[in-house]
């Protein structure tokens, strides 16, 4: 699994713990490749299980925040983190159907569900936008305000 754009919903904070996600399974791939053995697969896997309840901790905590509703989005986190932990308990790790999945769920959670809560987000965050545009703050300052800046 490689990293790709469409897994970016346009929010940096949320991003780059998308990019994370894809870094641990890149990583799991490697270390199957290099025939590892099952300890560092295990300890791998754990903490992409452990990652990824993070990342779903803070798309729940920005829902809170910003009174998003979103039952069937924090429904679909569950259901994804059982999911993993099913498939990574299974005796023989299949990684190729485990990348398989990850790359279509995280698709459609990003381009489906993420997008969703961005565009809340957004809109939130839009009389602060308005505020740095009138107040004629730098682009980057309007980025950040709008969470939008890189790196």
């Amino acid at each position: 699994m490689t990293w790709s754009k469409e897994f970016e919903a346009g929010l940096r904070d949320i991003d780059c713990q998308h990019r994370t996600i894809v870094g641990h399974v890149e990583l799991l791939e490697a270390a199957q490749r290099r025939r590892e053995p099952p300890e560092v697969l295990a300890q791998i896997a754990q903490e992409l299980v452990r990652f990824m309840q993070y990342h779903f901790d803070t798309e729940e905590s920005a829902m809170r925040v910003y009174g998003y509703e979103g039952a069937e989005h924090r429904s679909a986190h569950l259901g994804m983190v059982n999911a993993v932990r099913r498939r990574l308990g299974e005796p023989s790790l299949d990684l190729s159907g485990l990348r398989l999945f990850l790359y279509n769920w995280l698709t459609d959670h990003v381009t489906l569900e993420d997008a969703k809560l961005v565009a809340h987000i957004a809109a939130c965050r839009e009389p602060m936008a308005e505020l740095a545009k009138r107040l004629e703050v730098s682009a980057e300052v309007l980025d950040a305000v709008r969470g939008s800046c890189v790196g």
